[in-house]
């Protein structure tokens, strides 16, 4: 099948109607004035040009002139601004317009095909247009969009990622959404927006008041913490601290997962537990996780013209839990290796009873400096030490046996 790419040519504009240069038998109308891409292909069948339309990505507009088997394809759906008069004329011309694969609403264009961040705004390009923003699809779609699809937005989040929505095609409040952001290679459909922006900044395109973003690694595999840090880095920003995602969620922005946060720590900062242990309530399961086990990450990414700092995410007892691969899996020295990389050394009994004090509980137990292996309590609950409160021991096992580990923080790295 040959194909034929229209060049633009110039339009004269003859009174108040468009002209069009005629080369061989073909018009050829501006590339500006269609406002898109243009194809011609020559001696296929009326079957053969639908089809060759149902393959284009953002095919549109379908024309085709039985009488010399010219098919015209075109990402315009309507021509009514740009008509060619001997076009109209022409009674060889069947019209026929189709929306495959796509379709528009207030100048958006949605497509299902995957592709990456960097093909889907060369392909929005190619058609005169740009990624489209969330306040895009917002506009044209909400509150809900039947039949969503997940796709590019120029900020580089994926639209209808939401994670904690019970109805994924839901759009949320530009402020309250928490669509994700990969950081590797990762292929969905997209948006288009009809008008072209030259400039894309991404960050420049996230809410004011959204400033913890959600981070993924490709399709198929989240991040480490490793991976979460220099991901994070890509957008300007640095892990959040347990406290300023649980701030964000108070204003309905759906962060309740769980994911990696500052300073290996990693956990759900508003899973809704019944303690007070980080200064906020929701936090008892905040802790040091094995490094290489892979979870969302959440970005903190400052303002413009805001200094990224640095704060300590740790609370006043500086007691945290670590663990291995396996909720039990550290020796006595594995545990105490992990506590220095961190900043810390395991912490006595007495420090974990301070803790408890001020609210402190986790149904896991795990190595103190002395040998002896406890887990604080502050309610009740069925599962644990048989509804005990306080602080559970195990008494001085064999160091070589696998538990976790408590660590008192006392550099912050």
């Amino acid at each position: 099948m040959h194909t034929r790419i229209l060049l633009a040519v110039v339009v004269v504009f003859c009174s108040n109607s468009l002209s069009a240069t005629f080369v061989h038998q073909y018009n050829v109308v501006s590339q500006r004035a269609l406002q898109g891409w243009s194809y011609e292909l020559t001696n296929i069948n009326r079957l053969q040009c639908l089809l060759a339309c149902s393959r284009k990505i953002l095919c549109l507009s379908v024309n085709y002139n039985k009488q010399s088997k010219v098919c015209q394809l075109s990402n315009r759906r309507r021509r009514d601004m740009f008509v060619i008069e001997s076009f109209e004329k022409d009674t060889n011309f069947e019209y026929n317009e189709k929306v495959l694969n796509a379709y528009e609403t207030h100048g958006v264009h949605v497509t299902s095909t995957n592709v990456t961040y960097d093909e889907a705004q060369s392909i929005c390009k190619d058609h005169l247009g740009s990624l489209a923003t969330y306040e895009n699809i917002y506009h044209a779609f909400g509150p809900r969009m039947d039949n969503c699809i997940e796709g590019w937005l120029i900020s580089g989040e994926i639209a209808f990622t939401e994670e904690t929505a019970t109805d994924k095609c839901v759009l949320k409040k530009p402020n309250e959404r928490s669509n994700v952001f990969p950081c590797k290679t990762y292929y969905s459909g997209y948006y288009c927006y009809a008008n072209y922006s030259q400039v894309v900044d991404r960050q420049h395109y996230i809410s004011e008041s959204q400033q913890i973003v959600r981070l993924t690694g490709n399709n198929a595999k989240k991040l480490n913490a490793n991976a979460s840090d220099g991901c994070c880095k890509i957008f300007g920003g640095r892990l959040a601290t347990p406290f300023e995602v649980f701030k964000v969620s108070a204003t309905h922005v759906g962060l309740c997962v769980k994911a990696w946060l500052s300073h290996g720590l990693a956990g759900n900062a508003c899973h809704g537990g019944q303690s007070d242990t980080w200064g906020f309530p929701g936090s008892t399961g905040i802790l040091f996780n094995y490094p290489m086990k892979e979870f969302f990450a959440m970005c903190y990414i400052p303002f413009p013209d805001e200094n990224l700092t640095f704060p300590n995410p740790f609370p006043d007892h500086k007691v945290i839990h670590v663990k291995g691969i396996e909720r039990y899996s550290l020796t006595y020295q594995e545990a105490q290796a992990r506590c220095i990389g961190h900043g810390g050394v395991l912490a006595t009994r007495a420090q974990v009873e301070f803790a408890n004090s001020l609210g402190y509980s986790l149904c896991s137990a795990g190595w103190v400096e002395s040998g002896e292996v406890i887990y604080p309590m502050t309610h009740s609950h069925p599962d644990c030490a048989n509804g005990r409160i306080g602080i559970i021991s195990y008494g001085y096992p064999s160091r070589s046996k696998m538990y976790g580990g408590y660590c008192y923080v006392i550099n912050i790295p």
